[in-house]
């Protein structure tokens, strides 16, 4: 277009028509941007209280009421340790891995109290713990267990594999425990060893029904 031949006016429009184009399209990209962001994303702090509120996250323990403001962080909402554990036996009969297998058949159950406070392993030794908290999250939320960093500076590794918690899923969470350091760990219920992070699903979410949805050690 020859511009030199347009009026002072007839250029006024012509930019107006552009700006208004560009604040059309920021308008539009900045809506993705929102949807995009509302439709898959962690939760902070504030929003988890907001879940929680709307019961769509439930953090329940059978002995005491939990202190939430205690619990939840930046992002993420603290666990404790509860009082069972499973120790792998001395058998060393191979384990079959097949989805029939049971690890029950495998480990011993320890119960702790207060004449044995804490539980021991030994370097490069492995154990199953539970959390003294039963998490409850909604179909649409999903939700993923990691360890404390001050604790894995340590060598405490206290989920070391299969930490997604599934949509709709109601149960304590079963903690997957090594020790990687050269020197014994003692572990005692009670104390804050991992957290949470908790995740929005993209699309309509369908609950959990499996094998583990009220896990017990």
């Amino acid at each position: 277009m020859d511009t030199s031949m347009m009026t002072f006016d007839s250029k006024l429009v012509l930019i107006f028509s552009f700006a208004t184009f560009c604040f059309w399209i920021f308008l539009a990209i900045k809506s993705l941007l929102k949807k995009k962001n509302s439709n898959g994303c962690v939760l902070t702090g504030k929003e988890i209280k907001k879940a929680i509120s709307k019961g769509e996250i439930g953090i329940t323990s059978k002995k005491d009421k939990v202190d939430l403001d205690s619990l939840i962080g930046c992002a993420s909402i603290d666990l404790t340790l509860g009082t069972e554990f499973r120790k792998y036996t001395k058998n060393k009969k191979p384990i079959e891995i097949r989805e029939k297998t049971n690890y029950q058949d495998f480990t011993e159950l320890i119960t702790l109290s207060d004449k044995k406070p804490y539980l021991e392993i030994a370097p490069h030794e492995s154990c199953l713990g539970i959390t003294e908290e039963s998490v409850y999250v909604s179909k649409n939320l999903s939700g993923l267990i990691s360890g404390r960093s001050r604790f894995a500076r340590v060598g405490l590794f206290v989920h070391f594999c299969a930490n997604f918690i599934q949509p709709g899923i109601e149960a304590q969470q079963v903690l997957e425990i090594f020790n990687a350091s050269n020197h014994p760990l003692r572990l005692y219920p009670g104390e804050k060893v991992c957290q949470v992070v908790f995740l929005k699903m993209f699309g309509e979410g369908v609950n959990y029904n499996g094998k583990f949805y009220k896990q017990k050690l």
